[in-house]
C-alpha cells in the first residue's frame, strides 16, 4: 500500500490518534486489542491489517515521532557540554504531550522506553550527533548514552510519579548537576535536609 497516499495517511492518522487515546486510559498498552483500537478509530479490523501487522507498529511510529521531535529541540548541540539543554528538551517535549508524559512515568512501560532509547542512540548517530563521543570505544559510547538517557527518562518519571513536588527548574537542574557531576556533587549543596 502506497505509504503517500493522503487516503493511506489519514486512516493511519486516525489509528495513532485513537492509540494515543487508549494510551492515557490504560496503565499498559499491552492490554489494548486490536478491535477496542478499530471500534475507537471507527474502522474494522481488516482496515487495521491492511495498514498494520500489529499493534507495536503503531507503537513504534509514536516512539519516532517523540524521537524525532526530541532530535529537533537538541540539534547542534553539544550533549556532553550542554546537558541542561538536553535535560530541558527531554522535559519540554514530554510536558507538551500527555501520551510521552504516561509512557515516560508509567513502570510497565519499561520495554518500550528501552526500544525508544534504542531507536534514538540510531538517529543521533545517523545525524552525527554523537561525535562528542566519538573518542570513546564504542561499548563505552553504548553505556554513557545508556547512562545519560535512562537517567533523564527514570528522573522524569519519578518526578511525575511525586506530582512534581520539586518545582521543574530545580528537577532539571538536578539531573544536569548529577549527569555531569555524579552523586558527588551533592555534599555540599542546597539539597540537604
Amino acid at each position: 500500500m502506497n505509504e503517500l497516499d493522503p487516503r493511506v495517511q489519514k486512516t493511519k492518522k486516525h489509528f495513532k490518534e485513537a492509540f494515543k487515546k487508549l494510551i492515557l486510559d490504560y496503565d499498559d498498552y499491552l492490554k489494548i486489542t486490536v478491535k477496542e483500537l478499530c471500534d475507537t478509530a471507527g474502522f474494522n479490523r481488516r482496515t487495521f491489517y491492511l495498514h498494520y501487522k500489529q499493534l507495536d507498529d503503531i507503537f513504534v511510529e509514536l516512539q519516532e515521532e517523540a524521537i524525532k521531535g526530541f532530535y529537533q529541540r537538541v540539534r547542534g548541540i553539544n550533549l556532553l557540554e550542554d546537558v541542561e539543554t538536553v535535560v530541558r528538551a527531554f522535559f519540554d517535549l514530554n510536558e507538551s504531550n500527555p501520551v510521552y508524559q504516561k509512557i515516560n512515568s508509567t513502570d510497565t512501560y519499561f520495554y518500550t522506553k528501552e526500544l525508544s532509547r534504542k531507536r534514538a542512540l540510531i538517529l543521533l548517530k545517523e545525524k552525527e550527533m554523537l561525535h562528542t563521543f566519538s573518542h570513546l570505544d564504542p561499548m563505552v559510547q553504548s553505556i554513557v548514552f545508556k547512562h545519560y538517557h535512562m537517567s533523564v527518562s527514570s528522573m522524569y518519571g519519578s518526578w511525575i510519579k511525586t506530582k512534581r513536588a520539586m518545582p521543574k527548574e530545580d528537577m532539571i537542574q538536578l539531573i544536569t548537576n548529577l549527569i555531569k557531576n555524579g552523586v558527588s556533587s551533592l555534599k555540599n549543596n542546597e539539597y540537604h535536609d
